[in-house]
């Protein structure tokens, strides 16, 4: 792409990163910002791996609704320990609130592998392999490693659905070389880039529409701080 149309896109994300603020949703860019793989901790390991988990093939708003109470049958993600020495009520009290076994069982399974080798030791292998290493564990695939990927504050961009969409109608092959132009431009993280798109995408039905007007009948002259 070249340089007056990512302005241009830039210029449009900035509105649309203004939008999801105004909507309220700052919170969610600070937490983002905030994240870092450095300080990753065992406890929000289990805790992001669980909400992943959940997460897959479901409605963000089923599991946020849910998530909480989850949480508490599991003893708040204290430590893999506490979950695998207190596996049997952690899984008959996750079932009354979320009924899918197969689903609990695979958070089981997180916490037991967390608990033989050790979180130093995962977190070790995460840093030295990347991305590719989270698709040891239970429902995280090819996509669902970003997400997880990114809640553990490694800057990706996570290929869903809406991000999919959106770079395809702005003319780009993947979200990660939108985001890495955006990113590149204005020196913001992708997975901030990613998670705005996102979160716009959750609240305007005529998300593409509006994107694609705003990067495609952008002033060329627009300029956007470095």
């Amino acid at each position: 792409m070249n340089d007056q149309f990512i302005d241009r896109l830039a210029y449009a994300y900035f509105f649309i990163k203004e939008y999801v603020i105004e909507e309220g949703y700052s919170f969610e860019i600070d937490y983002a910002s905030d994240l870092n793989f450095n300080n990753l901790t065992e406890s929000l390991f289990l805790e992001e791996t669980a909400w992943v988990i959940l997460s897959s093939g479901m409605s963000f708003k089923i599991i946020s609704d849910k998530f909480h109470l989850v949480s508490e049958a599991f003893y708040n993600w204290e430590s893999a320990n506490k979950i695998y020495e207190n596996a049997h009520d952690c899984k008959n009290n996750s079932l009354k609130i979320f009924n899918n076994q197969q689903k609990i069982d695979a958070i089981i399974t997180v916490s037991s592998i967390v608990k033989s080798e050790g979180f130093r030791n995962i977190k070790t292998r995460i840093g030295k392999n990347g991305v590719d290493y989270l698709t040891r564990f239970p429902f995280i695939g090819p996509v669902t490693k970003f997400h997880l990927a990114k809640n553990i504050g490694i800057n990706v961009t996570k290929p869903d659905r809406h991000l999919v969409r959106i770079s395809s109608a702005i003319g780009y092959d993947s979200p990660n070389d939108l985001c890495n132009d955006i990113a590149k431009r204005i020196s913001e993280k992708k997975a901030i880039i990613d998670l705005v798109f996102w979160r716009y995408a959750t609240l305007e039905n005529n998300y593409l529409s509006r994107i694609s007007h705003l990067v495609n009948s952008g002033s060329s002259s627009i300029k956007v701080p470095n």
